[in-house]
């Protein structure tokens, strides 16, 4: 009996406790009058429900509904979410709707517990629209096409991933600022990242974005775990007014910038494990562009380069080689001459890739400066390691591919890639320790155009260039 007693108290009490648990409930919202849902219509709503903006409760959206009270009758669609309408709304636990395809400004703004949203037709997101929306974690717009409005998810923290397949103009600036839980992002048809977009995404690893041509001032300033860009169409890497685009990325370890042809100020500033920089389209490196770069220990200039201005690669104290393609030398354009590449290391040199005479015009240019005594084609050197007449290249012309060949005088650390005309890298053929004697590589070009092509021999600090030519 005191058994059966006990075991109906814990049923009594388990009733009782599942009595106040209260599921949140879900509430339809519509307008009374048009096609858009106004903050009125939203306290209107609520309080026929016995509800304040403080409570807890699920949204949908919808068209024609007749609340509790029967007094609330409406038709129609729900196409727009005015400006403001769910805005502090702090216990609104998610939101959907087939109907809408516009939220306005500041729509929800911070809604702190809104987890959950599911706006599939929406094709407009306004400023601020999900400002401070800090519980956030997916956010999937398929249908939005119009440029993503100004601050529209900032300092939504723990936003994870986004989809935004079909938006082709603009994501405004600061867009997706402080979203520091952020790991996946989808923008396959964006052109233009506006200022601040995803600055603070200390956490997102990867972007790849194929059609942007421009990216705004700090778009990407302080993402620290970004290790892989790929913009392949951007020619503008900060607009002439716009600067420090990629500053303190400290994780990247390499850029490919095919079609860049602007890299503003500070765009990769203590950007410290930046190793590989391949521009090859480039012509004006803006103020700071790589400064503090510090693992950066060869970089190779354009033909098509025209400038480089103050500070440009001030302290990247490992860089110890500098192949240029340019036949006039591009102009060192601060006032003085002396700061562009200040505190590189103490032994860079400048390798230029043409004749006697374009060495001659370096050496009595601003590039003197710094390198006096260091600019040259490079051959003389790396007879010191080489043995003369020992380079060979057979067969030259070549098709499908060809042997490189040579003797070294010691053991050494050999690196060799294969770049085209226009100085860019498209391979590696070799990266590492090679002992005395002979040095045999088999280079593949079958999948390589009709052409000319370097060999860039980069042996401990010395570097020679070599043609091929594929037929």
């Amino acid at each position: 009996m005191k058994v059966l007693h006990t075991f109906i108290a814990l049923v009594c009490v388990g009733l009782l406790c599942a009595a106040n648990i209260k599921a949140q409930p879900t509430i339809t919202f519509s307008p009374r009058s048009g096609t858009t849902l106004t903050r009125a219509d939203v306290d209107t709503t609520l309080a026929l429900h016995g509800l304040t903006r403080n409570s807890e409760f699920h949204a949908v959206i919808v068209g024609a509904t007749v609340m509790a009270d029967g007094t609330f009758i409406t038709s129609g669609t729900t196409t727009t979410v005015s400006n403001g309408v769910f805005q502090q709304t702090r216990n609104l636990l998610s939101v959907s709707s087939s109907t809408v395809l516009k939220i306005g400004i500041g729509a929800f703004t911070q809604c702190d517990r809104l987890a959950t949203v599911s706006i599939p037709n929406a094709t407009w997101i306004d400023i601020g629209a999900f400002m401070n929306c800090s519980t956030l974690v997916n956010v999937d717009f398929p249908n939005v096409t119009a440029a993503i409005g100004l601050m529209s998810f900032f300092a939504c923290t723990r936003l994870v991933s986004i989809n935004f397949p079909n938006v082709a103009s603009l994501i405004g600036n600061g867009a997706f600022n402080h979203c520091s839980s952020l790991v996946s992002i989808n923008f396959p048809k964006v052109e233009e990242i506006g200022e601040y977009a995803f600055s603070w995404c200390i956490n997102l690893v990867s972007v790849h974005f194929p059609n942007v041509t421009a990216i705004g001032t700090y778009a990407f300033r302080n993402c620290s775990s970004l290790v892989n860009i790929e913009i392949p169409n951007a020619t503008y890497l900060g607009f002439p007014q716009s600067i420090e685009v990629f500053k303190n990325c400290v994780s990247l370890e390499s850029i490919d910038l095919p079609k860049v042809e602007y890299i503003g100020q500070g765009v990769f500033a203590n950007c410290h494990s930046l190793a590989s920089v391949n521009f090859p389209s480039v012509k004006h490196i803006s103020n700071e562009a790589f400064e503090y770069c510090t693992s950066l220990t060869e970089i190779t200039f354009p033909a098509e380069l025209l400038y480089i201005s103050t500070g440009a690669f001030r302290h990247c104290s490992n860089l110890i080689l500098i192949t240029s393609f340019a036949t006039t030398p591009p102009d060192l354009s601060d006032a003085n001459g002396d700061n562009v590449f200040l505190g590189v290391h103490p032994d860079c040199i400048v390798c230029v890739i043409e004749d006697t005479v374009v060495v001659a015009e370096y050496i009595t240019s601003k590039w003197n400066l710094y390198f006096e005594g260091k600019i040259s084609d490079c051959t003389e050197n790396i007879h010191e390691i080489i043995k003369k007449n020992t380079i060979n290249i057979y067969p030259n012309p070549t098709k499908e591919s060809t042997t490189l060949s040579f003797d070294l005088e010691k053991s050494c650390n050999v690196r060799i890639s294969l770049i085209d005309i226009a100085g860019s890298e498209l391979f590696e053929v070799y990266n590492g320790f090679v002992n005395t004697g002979q040095f045999i590589q088999t280079i593949n070009t079958k999948n390589l155009l009709k052409g000319v092509y370097l060999l860039n021999i980069f042996i401990d600090n010395n570097s020679i260039v070599e043609k091929i030519v594929v037929e």
